[in-house]
């Protein structure tokens, strides 16, 4: 496989990751979260296409299609929680939030300049696996196409970890003038990629 296909293959893989990223930076991430949610995401897709590889066959088939619901439900969940934090949550801090608000006849709204996805480090790697899982069905086949696994499955890391920390800055700078509707936007959009990974 040359390292034109190669690339091509790790940016179709990494479009799930850079979509989650859009949808988190949307919400609002510290800078320093985003360079750890893409080293994270990175280093799960080279770690799940290579697992993949190991469990092969019938056995990796069913791997696989537990592992894609496993990482839609995080998706959901995380999707979920934000849009219920956006809709219901009237003041107070949340994982999504910094608890900073803007008061309105409704109540407290997050002030989208200056909340934050602030997430703990494990919130992150639950993040990272349930974006990543769909990497581990494509180890199966990287034993059928001749494929050098290092180089492989490190240019998919790389390519992942890029693309995850480009979609947060896109959404970063887009989610201000999203205003009080950023949040929505950034749930809607975990549960879409959760979805698709079902009917994919």
């Amino acid at each position: 496989m040359d390292i034109g296909t190669l690339v091509i293959l790790a940016i179709g893989l990494g479009a799930d990751a850079f979509s989650v990223a859009i949808g988190i930076g949307i919400e609002g991430i510290r800078r320093r979260d985003i360079y750890i949610l893409g080293a994270i995401i990175g280093i799960f897709h080279v770690i799940m296409p290579w697992v993949g590889l190991i469990a092969g066959g019938a056995l990796g088939a069913v791997i696989g299609q537990l592992a894609v619901i496993i990482g839609a439900l995080i998706l959901f969940f995380l999707g979920g929680k934000i849009l219920y934090e956006a809709w219901f949550k009237e003041a107070g801090p949340t994982i999504g939030l910094g608890g900073h608000g803007q008061a309105t006849a409704g109540g407290l709204r997050p002030d989208p300049m200056t909340t934050h996805f602030s997430p703990s480090f494990y919130t992150l790697v639950i993040l990272a696996a349930g974006v990543s899982m769909d990497a581990l069905t494509v180890g199966f086949s990287l034993g059928t196409v001749g494929a050098e696994l290092v180089t492989t499955i490190l240019t998919f890391g790389i390519v992942a970890a890029i693309m995850t920390i480009i979609g947060c800055f896109i959404g970063r700078r887009v989610g201000p003038t999203l205003g009080v509707h950023a949040q929505v936007v950034g749930g809607l959009i975990l549960i879409g990629i959760g979805i698709k990974l079902l009917l994919w």
